[in-house]
Protein backbone atom coordinates (compact mmCIF):
# COMPACT_ATOMS: atom_id res chain seq x y z
CA UNK A 1 0.00 0.00 0.00
CA UNK A 2 1.04 3.56 -0.55
CA UNK A 3 0.14 6.22 1.99
CA UNK A 4 0.36 9.89 1.19
CA UNK A 5 0.66 12.63 3.80
CA UNK A 6 -1.08 15.66 2.42
CA UNK A 7 -0.74 19.10 3.95
CA UNK A 8 -4.30 18.92 5.26
CA UNK A 9 -3.68 15.52 6.90
CA UNK A 10 -0.25 15.96 8.52
CA UNK A 11 -1.67 15.92 12.05
CA UNK A 12 -3.82 12.82 11.66
CA UNK A 13 -3.19 10.06 14.20
CA UNK A 14 -3.07 7.24 11.68
CA UNK A 15 0.12 8.61 10.11
CA UNK A 16 2.04 7.96 13.32
CA UNK A 17 0.74 4.39 13.45
CA UNK A 18 1.64 3.76 9.83
CA UNK A 19 5.12 5.17 10.43
CA UNK A 20 5.74 2.70 13.26
CA UNK A 21 4.47 -0.26 11.26
CA UNK A 22 6.58 0.75 8.27
CA UNK A 23 9.69 0.99 10.45
CA UNK A 24 8.95 -2.39 12.03
CA UNK A 25 8.48 -4.01 8.62
CA UNK A 26 11.64 -2.43 7.23
CA UNK A 27 13.77 -3.65 10.14
CA UNK A 28 12.29 -7.16 9.87
CA UNK A 29 13.03 -7.20 6.14
CA UNK A 30 16.64 -6.11 6.67
CA UNK A 31 17.18 -8.77 9.33
CA UNK A 32 15.64 -11.46 7.14
CA UNK A 33 17.89 -10.51 4.22
CA UNK A 34 21.01 -10.63 6.40
CA UNK A 35 20.10 -14.03 7.85
CA UNK A 36 19.22 -15.44 4.43
CA UNK A 37 22.43 -14.09 2.87
CA UNK A 38 24.73 -15.58 5.49
CA UNK A 39 22.91 -18.90 5.86
CA UNK A 40 23.51 -19.80 2.18
CA UNK A 41 26.76 -17.87 1.62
Amino acid sequence: MVYQARVSQRKEEYLGEIGFLHLLGAVANILWLIVFHYSYG
